[in-house]
């Protein structure tokens, strides 16, 4: 046997018969211990590969597994099954039980079911997309769990639906499938099950068909993919579960990893073996990670260890607020990016998705690449509050879209019946229909809504028309109706708003922020398109970081009611927040940085309990870490009405007002709004000389404009001696792509 392996690998590698439970930590080898041992059934048991059946997390997890068998397959070894628990089952389905492919819902139709049903109730919603999802995702999670479907309580407490809605929605996609006597991917479990159970003879066949079987990821297997498991088992029992149930993260989705350590309970006689060493991090972070996951108390006990040494330290970061907090990461990113490490051996990694907005905005503005997958991501020009305040723009100035009217009065709610609209073709008929109903309060609501609506066409600024939307239209209050109603976090939404506010103030016309909002848009839409291999920085949620490593990680915002997640209050919920906290950190490989913001969205916030907890355990293990304080020092200019300063593009400009947190400013007969003091400090303005291209900084140094790196159309920087001519700093012979790269490369090396 190659000495690669060590010994609990060999272990499990050339176990033959009988249940067998993995534990595999993180970065212990698992899927080599997979593939090796089918590889070794073959080989040394003279196991036939067509009865080896191999089930995956993922589709993606089996494509990956099934070549990376056949690398090492032996000779007279194709055969081996690999798929995930639905692929088994539909084949379970077709080839015993005669299902057809042809009545299997696809994903796509039941997602255009659900919209003729929605569109048929006429459900007021703020983002029809996200409400089919919500909606398609609350019937799987019905189904999953085997839910009561005649207890009203069945359809509460879905974010994003309706407990009304959510009823409603059920039953009327599940009569459409009775209908047509179809079935979807939910289904596949549940009638797979069912014909397991009441077909002994059936049962049997399958049992004679797959004698081995191999399970990966076990921790996040719900119920009834356990009991499909234990029936096709049941005859030979050689089943092996493999997984690490300190990275159980999915209960949203039923899944239970309590299942896994109750695996003896089913199986008595199951050996178990513990892939206890980590190839992956550095050893002080293997042994503080374990520490951490150790407060846990229902799990299985490990005691991993590092096959690396112990170079890198855990860097505990602590910055002023959340864009100190990017401002942090982009200047680590690209001090190692200089020192060769590539951006897609870095990675930032939250608890929701809602927590990238800061970083989006900041990566693009620095052009930093990047990838996200939709789900770990918040895109807030496509966002419903955004796509809403262009509504209320486009019928302020003149639209008479009848479908964009009954946008605007959907919210701030004026609790317009369905009927109503209906039975009107515009606001005028909607009017008179409550008149001839009597109801002068709704008809005077009504009319004062549309006198309102008039007003927006007087404010030409996108931040005074935001204003006015929310306060006198009532559009906030709409929000937290909204929220209440559909099971939305009211927090994130308000977080929306205020961040397309605070973009919306840097331009003086609708068009240009609306110019802004689509190529923001078709950024983010790039950068999640990207393909694997790209090298760019990931941005992930915790839940998306599971499987993946890099050589840099920061796990940003430890702070409490983020990590752990302010509505985890149940002991199983508070475990699920400590492995998940516990999976982020484990994906480092040599560098990880805990960050947390004294502030966040201008809210003071404790220190998360894992940061504090994280921090006790180096210290009382003594591993080495270090505080970093991540205020970047910047150049801070006191500016008053009359100054000149200079910009980057517009050149020199005179100061007209500073009010508030703005400064109003003149580029000959071109004006521009700035924040303030962030355009000071970021040094997009500066009282600096700027002659021919050149930047004279008071300390001293000087950026150029160099011919000989530049090309048309591609300006390059460097940094001289202005006394000397020498030149101190060229990007490595490249050149910087802009002063403000220039300058931030200068004040961080030196200092």
């Amino acid at each position: 046997m190659s000495s690669r392996f060590n010994e609990m690998q060999k272990k499990a590698i050339f176990h033959k018969d009988g249940p067998l439970i993995i534990v595999a930590g993180p970065g212990s080898g698992k899927t080599t211990v997979i593939v090796n041992r089918a590889k070794e059934l073959i080989n040394t048991y003279h196991i036939k590969p067509q009865e080896i059946l191999i089930s995956t997390f993922t589709k993606n997890a089996a494509l990956e597994m099934a070549a990376r068998y056949k690398e090492i397959c032996p000779p007279g070894g194709n055969g081996v099954n690999f798929g995930t628990i639905h692929a088994i089952c539909l084949n379970i389905l077709r080839n015993y039980f005669g299902y057809s492919y042809e009545k299997l819902c696809a994903e796509n139709e039941k997602y255009g079911k659900l919209y003729s049903i929605y569109k048929k109730y006429r459900f007021q919603t703020g983002d029809e997309r996200k409400f089919i999802k919500a909606a398609a995702s609350g019937i799987s999670n019905i189904k999953n769990m085997r839910k009561d479907v005649q207890d009203p309580s069945t359809f509460a407490g879905f974010q994003g639906i309706s407990d009304y809605q959510m009823e409603k929605m059920y039953f009327s996609y599940m009569g459409e499938m009775e209908k047509e006597g179809k079935y979807d991917f939910d289904d596949i479990l549940l009638l797979c099950h069912k014909h397991l159970m009441e077909e002994p003879g059936a049962l049997s066949m399958i049992q004679d068909t797959y004698r081995y079987i191999m399970i990966d990821e076990f921790q996040d297997t719900n119920r009834i993919q356990a009991d499909i498991f234990y029936l096709m088992a049941e005859k030979y029992r050689n089943i092996t579960i493999v997984g690490d149930d300190d990275q159980s993260l999915y209960r949203f989705r039923a899944a239970d990893p309590s299942i896994m350590l109750s695996f003896r309970k089913a199986f008595p006689e199951a050996e178990k073996v513990v892939l206890g060493v980590n190839y992956r991090s550095d050893g002080n972070i293997v042994r503080a990670t374990r520490k951490f996951i150790e407060k846990n108390a229902e799990r299985y006990p490990k005691n991993l260890q590092a096959n690396r040494e112990s170079l890198e330290g855990i860097r505990f970061v602590q910055t002023e607020d959340e864009n100190e907090e990017t401002n942090f990461i982009l200047r680590m990113v690209r001090q190692e990016h200089e020192k060769g490490t590539p951006y897609g051996e870095m990675a930032v990694i939250y608890r929701t998705n809602k927590e990238s907005q800061p970083i989006i905005g900041k990566f693009m503005e620095k052009d930093i690449p990047f990838y996200a997958k939709k789900d770990d991501i918040i895109d807030i020009y496509n966002h419903f509050i955004y796509k809403d305040i262009l509504n209320f723009w486009e019928i302020a100035n003149g639209s008479r879209d009848y479908k964009k009217w009954q946008r605007a009065m959907k919210r701030p709610t004026l609790y317009i019946t369905g009927q109503c609209f209906k039975e009107c073709r515009n606001i005028d008929e909607i009017i008179e229909w409550y008149l001839e109903k009597g109801n002068r309060r709704k008809t005077k609501d009504i009319i004062q809504f549309r006198e309102r609506i008039q007003v927006l066409k007087n404010f030409s600024r996108p931040k005074d028309l935001i204003a006015y939307i929310r306060d006198a239209i009532g559009y906030e209050k709409g929000l937290e109706n909204y929220a209440k109603y559909m099971h939305e976090s009211i927090d994130l939404l308000n977080m929306i708003f205020d961040d397309l506010e605070k973009d919306a103030s840097g331009f003086l016309t609708m068009k240009d922020w609306m110019q802004f909002g689509q190529a923001y848009h078709e950024r983010i839409m790039e950068q999640t398109k990207w393909e694997k291999g790209t090298d760019a920085v990931s941005l992930t949620t915790m839940h998306g970081s599971k499987g993946l490593e890099y050589k840099v990680v920061f796990v940003v915002n430890a702070v409490n009611g983020v990590t752990p997640n302010k509505n985890a209050e149940t002991a199983l919920e508070l475990q699920e927040e400590r492995r998940m906290f516990y999976v982020a950190m484990t994906r480092a490989k040599d560098q990880l940085y805990i960050i947390k913001p004294e502030t966040y969205y201008d809210d003071e916030v404790e220190p998360s309990p894992y940061y504090k907890q994280m921090m006790k355990i180096c210290k009382t293990e003594q591993i080495p870490f270090k505080v970093l304080d991540g205020k970047i020092e910047r150049h801070k200019v006191n500016v008053k009405n009359g100054d000149t300063l200079y910009h980057e593009k517009y050149g020199k400009g005179k100061v007209l007002d500073v009010n508030g947190n703005k400064i109003y400013m003149a580029f000959g007969n071109e004006f521009k709004i700035f924040p303030y003091p962030q355009a000071i400090e970021d040094s997009k303005l500066t009282p600096n000389k700027k002659e021919q291209g050149n930047v004279i900084h008071p300390d001293g140094y000087q950026i150029l404009l160099s011919p000989t790196l530049s090309s048309p159309g591609n300006s390059r920087y460097v940094i001289v001696d202005p006394e000397t001519g020498e030149v101190i700093r060229d990007c490595s012979g490249y050149g910087y792509k802009t002063v403000e790269a220039a300058m931030s490369i200068h004040i961080r090396k030196r200092n």
